[in-house]
């Protein structure tokens, strides 16, 4: 990075000798770091170099640290709001970077103006004061990174543009080859992908992220036990990678061995340190038995989980928690557990000091799912009717691609209809990464005596290698389809 804003050292001799002294400032052409504090700018950065490796729970100490130096931190504020493990925590540190904003040099306004769009839900926004980062620092590596990443999954080509120029501005910048690698793994690059991860691996060989990543990408190959060596290297080399030991588990889930999996999960929640790490590891617990088809047991393993969240007074979880348990009555058709788990969803985000904007999304979520209830129980009009209400809100926010779900929902509803051909045109504008509604949209192919087409699709379930509750509602179905119809699963 370089020097703060000029105007806090005119005519200070003595504290800018000081300051040259006691850090090295970045090029001129990088966005500056404002901070009165020589200290705070060194525990800034020894934080920064944590958070781009991604120990975030390191370097969250040291952003802390570096505030109590200096009060008035704004770009410190805007890392802790990334790295913040509650809504509320996000929200705190959010709100004093964007009070002390004015304070700060024009690319820093940038960046934190960019973060409050995405946490109001407006993408496009946050994209485009990016796009102004990048033209005012347009050799600031950190720069294309940011925009890159909000590029991901909306638009993986512009996200390599910008990674690789990154790498045209700094060869050893680790974390563009990281980012690069999951740009080529979404597009389905393998090799390409593969390249890139063992370029990271080779610029932070003691470093336990770059072996997380590419066991990221073994996993989404199939390739389950060299994930799990891969997942097992970053484990060893810092038990702080939780998330690591979790997806030891579930490559065992993926090769059927739940046990195992749940012994590996079991482990991850010894090592989680803070409360969301262990809700987290609680539920992808229970999503183990779901691929045993053992609901009741899933249930069950959900209550510390909430035990946990109402202790923490994370409300925000517990909503996810009550939103897992909905989606498992749904697909059992317990309607009287939708009905109250939904109910008691609203009472806690009503009773929330979330933001509007996250507040919204949850009340949306209730929203599709309360639709999807009617349409299990073949009420379609009302199913429609909520359908519509969705679109409405989706339509009053600022993310387009917020549509993508409403498209899923209407989809749904067809599914059950029995109106293949308009569910298919549904789910070709819904989200594409939806394991679960993929899988509907393979049975309408089949239904529409399309087997090419649900062949395909049921492979891409089966092989989505992905661990979430809806990839484990439906990949033993997806698999089961395969072998009676004769699909490859390839």
């Amino acid at each position: 990075m370089c020097s703060p804003d000029r105007k806090y050292l005119a005519g200070v001799l003595l504290l800018l000798i000081a300051w040259l002294t006691s850090c090295n400032p970045a090029p001129k052409d990088e966005m500056p770091i404002t901070t009165n504090s020589p200290e705070a700018r060194k525990l800034f950065i020894k934080g920064l170099k944590l958070y781009e490796n991604l120990r975030e729970d390191e370097a969250r100490e040291f952003f802390s640290q570096a505030l109590e130096k200096d009060m008035d931190f704004a770009l410190c504020h805007f890392y802790l709001a990334d790295v913040a493990t509650s809504a509320i925590e996000y929200q705190t540190h959010l709100k004093m970077a964007v009070t002390l904003a004015p304070k700060v040099s024009a690319g820093e306004q940038l960046l934190i103006k960019s973060l409050r769009a995405l946490a109001e839900n407006n993408p496009k926004k946050a994209i485009e004061l990016r796009k102004e980062l990048v033209a005012m620092y347009p050799n600031d590596k950190r720069a294309h990174r940011f925009l890159g990443y909000l590029y991901r999954g909306r638009n993986d080509l512009a996200a390599i543009t910008e990674y690789q120029k990154a790498i045209e501005l700094d060869r050893k910048y680790a974390p563009a080859y990281n980012n690069l690698g999951y740009a080529y793994r979404r597009l389905g690059q393998y090799d390409k992908a593969v390249q890139a991860f063992k370029q990271y691996i080779a610029l932070l060989p003691d470093e336990p992220n770059p072996y997380d990543s590419i066991a990221d990408l073994y996993t989404k190959m199939g390739k389950y036990e060299e994930g799990i060596k891969y997942y097992k290297k970053a484990v060893k080399l810092n038990k702080a990678f939780v998330f690591s030991q979790r997806k030891i588990g579930e490559n065992y889930l993926f090769l059927g061995k739940f046990n195992k999996a749940r012994r590996a999960f079991e482990k991850a929640l010894q090592l989680a340190e803070t409360p969301a790490e262990k809700i987290n590891t609680m539920l992808i617990y229970a999503t183990s038995y779901i691929y045993e088809n053992q609901p009741a047991e899933s249930i069950a393993a959900t209550i510390r989980a909430m035990q946990l969240a109402k202790t923490a007074n994370l409300p925000e979880w517990q909503a996810e928690i009550l939103l897992f348990r909905t989606k498992l009555y749904l697909e059992n058709k317990d309607f009287e557990n939708v009905s109250k788990s939904l109910e008691k969803c609203k009472i806690i985000l009503q009773a929330a000091q979330l933001s509007p904007a996250t507040a919204e999304n949850y009340q949306k979520h209730v929203i599709y799912y309360e639709a999807c209830a009617k349409a299990r129980q073949r009420d379609f009009g009302s199913a429609l009717a909520l359908a519509e209400s969705l679109k409405v809100r989706i339509a009053q926010g600022n993310d387009p691609s917020g549509m993508e779900e409403y498209h899923r929902l209407v989809g749904f509803i067809n599914h059950q209809q029995g109106h293949h051909a308009t569910a298919v045109a549904h789910f070709r504008q819904a989200e594409p990464n939806d394991p679960y509604s993929m899988y509907m949209w393979a049975e309408c192919e089949a239904a529409l005596d399309n087997p090419a087409g649900a062949r395909k699709l049921f492979a891409k379930v089966a092989n989505w290698n992905e661990n979430s509750i809806e990839y484990a509602l439906v990949r033993q179905k997806a698999i089961s389809q395969i072998a009676r119809e004769g699909f490859s699963q390839n």
